[in-house]
């Protein structure tokens, strides 16, 4: 629409105010534009008449208005650290590093509409946790307890897991839940106590057996190390002979490797995996 029209539309919306017809208020309603609105215009008429009405430039006219795929992932990784930040900081470093690389620099809106589409799964993991992640968006068939009296305190993903088994072919299987066949009917969890066919606890690995285990780990990860290095002696003494942390500590390492790159796993890199798995040493 020509800038002259919107500026006479505009008028016609404000002249009842300024001949003392009606209100902004009566107006606003009337034209379901906000009051605010209303009191820049006729403050913008009084200044400088219709030429005020006229829509404005913009200040960012000819910048592009959404982000490139580099940028998106910038932006991203700024406002998912820890602790979080607003949304205005995350736009002054934006624009710092564009200024810094020469990139052409986005708008606020730009910033804050990638924030918002950012999943909110993702948010609550990067800045609350895994627990507070695991608590708010777990998947239902795969609820692995951190402590032996954690998955008690979940009653709706106990009636989930058992609605799935009912309702799926595959089966459930619960790992990281020692004596959960015996607490789940003790504390009056019958109809998903019935469900269970087998309850195994597993033992301990003995040094050979991780030994053993450790050796094909490590040719899955195609790497040059050996199950007799102090590398596989630190996952051994970080596990502790339990198979669960066994697969959770080298789903870590292959995490890093594909991430990193690595060749060769060394002491950092298990230790590494140990912290970002909360594990404590033994």
């Amino acid at each position: 629409m020509d800038p002259a029209e919107v500026a006479l539309n505009r008028y016609k919306m404000i002249e009842p105010f300024l001949h003392h017809r009606a209100t902004l208020e009566a107006i606003s309603k009337q034209h379901n534009t906000p009051v605010r609105t209303l009191y820049n215009w006729v403050t913008a008429f009084k200044v400088n008449g219709l030429t005020g009405l006229k829509p404005k430039h913009r200040s960012d006219s000819g910048r592009y208005r959404s982000a490139q795929d580099d940028l998106v992932d910038v932006i991203k990784g700024l406002y998912l650290r820890t602790p979080p930040v607003p949304i205005m900081t995350v736009y002054r470093k934006v624009q710092e590093i564009c200024s810094k690389n020469g990139w052409e620099s986005p708008c606020y809106d730009v910033v804050r509409n990638v924030i918002l589409k950012i999943p909110a799964s993702i948010k609550t993991l990067a800045h609350e946790g895994k627990k507070a992640y695991n608590q708010q968006f777990g998947l239902a068939h795969r609820f692995e307890a951190d402590g032996p009296n954690e998955i008690w305190q979940a009653d709706h993903s106990l009636e989930m897991i058992r609605d799935l088994y009912d309702r799926t072919p595959p089966s459930v299987l619960l790992v990281g839940s020692p004596g959960i066949e015996r607490r789940l009917r003790r504390t009056g969890y019958g109809q998903l106590h019935s469900r269970f066919t087998l309850a195994y606890e597993i033992q301990p690995l003995t040094n050979d057996e991780m030994r053993s285990f450790i050796s094909r780990k490590w040719d899955e990860l195609n790497l040059s190390c050996t199950a007799d290095d102090a590398v596989s002696t630190g996952i051994m003494r970080i596990s502790n002979g339990n198979l669960r942390v066994l697969h959770r500590i080298f789903n870590e390492i292959k995490r890093l490797q594909k991430i990193n790159c690595f060749q060769a796993i060394t002491p950092d890199v298990v230790e590494v995996a140990r912290k970002g798995l909360l594990l404590a040493t033994t």
